[in-house]
């Protein structure tokens, strides 16, 4: 009973309500609401990232709706209805994301009833971020694998996944590291490896893109012996090449010893240089005329290779090699040579020089030089030699092997010969004599034992004609020619005498002047008054002899005008003296004329007339 009163209490209650209410047109529940959809759209739609996750906010309108309804779109895919949030919400924290994988959008719109306001969207891009990787330090069987990363989160786990197939994060082997370096080791030579770098969030495992590599099959190098070259008597160049592909030769170089294997058998080990191609070595301080073999080696990491044996045997000990220089400087008793050791024959050249001889095979029995030792180029003063004569010369080296001998050269030295002389002009030319002078311009390569001038009244005089000798050598010299005849046709040489012979200059004549009568003055005639009586005293002078000797002179008078000796006349025999003189006339007096006379064998000369 009580029941029943409460209901009829609720239904008067309601019916009240309903009869008495009126419609209310801003309501977002009536679908005849007045309110514009945009009025309660929720504003400043946006997102934030937080841990990977996307957090979505938003801001409300003034009038509440009932909620807010969320669309999401994963790689442009729509799922409708995504989540609902209750109204008194202004945020959302997506959890069910992969930033780094995909992009998302969201579009949000609040609702009442079956009512709703319009949408707002927002698109989230995927996270920027990188992850690479690279292959280094590969040998046959082992790589290292190196990270990149570049991933704006918290990185729970990173390292690498590889192996002999692609995807090998699905087939191959997966190594996590504390490092973004892993050396992968026991692999497959000559092998494709892939691989690819990881990192691990709380999304889940990224990947870096696929990698691959080709392993190298590696062997130990491949060598080869060269021939050995520029052998010598104590010395040889060695060669050799090796190759080891990419992978690096850490040693190489040789052995080498008197028997075969020298490797093997106590050898010499050289040690030249690394990598790959060619090398050499200069072998020194080597046994002359002895066999020695050679075998070049390798190294790498894979082992140890020796090249092919070869051998070879240094020069024997020899006599030097020399060659003879041409003959230079050629003189009378001299000359030069010389020569050139290219070769000491492996040991020490202890002489050497010139020899000759005036036979075809000079030797150093002969004559010779000594010119030092060693090897080189010398230059050897022959002398002691004769004139005129062919000599033989030959360059000599002697080792402790023996003596070698150069090349015969032969020459022959400069005969001497007779001086060349000069025959200069004739000066001073007088009745009985002259100068002739000369001039010795080479002595024929000796000494002028004499020299001079010859002369004779025939062509081509010699020294077996007139001569005289004016000293020895060369140079200019002057001689008197005396003893001549007057009035004479001369003709004159000068000569030289070496040991070798005479030479003479050229013929130059020349006449003796001719001679006359004297040439004779009176230069005066005076009285001398003495005692008693007086006498006449007379003057004369000879002015010239006439080219020959005076005979007699004095005076000669008489009363005409031109006296002579066969007049009455006063002389004397003249014996030389002064050429003035003066007589005593006696027997002559005033009133004659008078004049001095000379006579030689030309006859009589007289002087001027004075009359007293």
């Amino acid at each position: 009973m009580k029941n029943h009163k409460l209901i009829h209490f609720t239904l008067m209650v309601l019916l009240l309500i309903t009869s008495t209410c009126k419609r209310e047109y801003n309501n977002v529940y009536d679908k005849n609401s007045t309110v514009a959809p945009e009025s309660w759209t929720p504003t400043n739609f946006t997102y934030t990232m937080n841990n990977n996750n996307i957090v979505l906010s938003w801001s409300a309108s003034a009038i509440m709706p009932e909620g807010y309804k969320i669309d999401k779109a994963t790689n442009d895919v729509w799922q409708n209805d995504y989540t609902t949030v209750p109204a008194n919400t202004a945020t959302y924290i997506d959890t069910a994301v992969n930033p780094f994988t995909n992009t998302y959008a969201y579009r949000i719109y609040a609702y009442a009833g079956s009512q709703t306001s319009n949408q707002k969207t927002v698109s989230v891009n995927k996270v920027s971020f990188s992850i690479g990787i690279n292959f280094s330090a590969i040998t046959d069987t082992s790589m290292t694998l190196t990270s990149t990363i570049n991933v704006p989160a918290t990185i729970l786990e990173k390292g690498f996944c590889y192996g002999l197939n692609t995807n090998p994060q699905i087939s191959g082997i997966t190594v996590a590291t504390s490092t973004n370096t892993y050396t992968a080791q026991k692999l497959q030579a000559g092998k494709i490896y892939y691989a690819v770098a990881y990192i691990k969030t709380n999304k889940g495992k990224i990947y870096s893109s696929e990698q691959k590599t080709n392993l190298p099959v590696w062997k130990i190098p491949t060598v080869f012996t060269l021939a050995a070259s520029t052998i010598t008597y104590t010395g040889a160049t060695i060669s050799g090449t090796a190759n080891s592909d990419s992978i690096a030769i850490t040693e190489h170089g040789f052995y080498y010893g008197l028997t075969t294997n020298p490797q093997t058998t106590g050898g010499t080990k050289i040690i030249v240089g690394t990598g790959n191609g060619s090398f050499s070595s200069n072998l020194t301080n080597l046994t002359n005329n002895t066999k020695y073999v050679v075998v070049a080696y390798a190294k790498n990491i894979k082992g140890l290779s020796y090249g092919n044996e070869i051998s070879f045997t240094t020069t024997a000990y020899k006599i030097p090699t020399v060659s003879t220089t041409t003959i230079s400087n050629i003189t009378y008793t001299t000359a030069t040579s010389g020569g050139n050791i290219t070769d000491d024959g492996g040991v020490a050249v202890t002489a050497r020089g010139v020899c000759w001889s005036t036979s075809s095979t000079p030797t150093i029995l002969n004559n010779h030089t000594t010119d030092g030792t060693g090897t080189g180029s010398f230059i050897s003063n022959i002398t002691g030699l004769t004139a005129g004569t062919t000599y033989y010369v030959c360059t000599y080296a002697t080792n402790s092997i023996g003596t070698a001998y150069g090349v015969v050269n032969t020459f022959r030295t400069i005969a001497f010969v007779v001086p060349t002389v000069i025959t200069s002009a004739i000066t001073n030319i007088s009745y009985i004599s002259a100068t002739c002078s000369g001039n010795v311009t080479f002595d024929g390569g000796t000494s002028v034992l004499t020299r001079g001038i010859c002369w004779g009244t025939s062509h081509n005089p010699t020294i077996a004609d007139s001569y005289t000798n004016v000293g020895t050598g060369i140079g200019t010299y002057s001689a008197n020619l005396s003893g001549l005849n007057a009035n004479t046709a001369y003709y004159v040489r000068a000569f030289a005498t070496n040991f070798v012979g005479s030479a003479y200059g050229r013929e130059i004549s020349f006449n003796t002047l001719a001679t006359t009568i004297p040439a004779i003055t009176t230069d005066k005639v005076v009285f001398v008054l003495d005692l008693l009586t007086g006498h006449i005293d007379a003057t004369g002078t000879i002015i010239s002899d006439g080219g020959t000797k005076i005979i007699e002179r004095g005076f000669c008078w008489n009363p005409n005008s031109t006296p002579t000796i066969s007049d009455s006349h006063i002389g004397y025999i003249y014996s030389g003296g002064s050429n003035t003189y003066t007589l005593t006339l006696t027997g002559a007096g005033p009133g004659n004329w008078f004049r001095a006379y000379a006579i030689n064998s030309v006859g009589v000369a007289y002087g001027n007339l004075i009359q007293f």
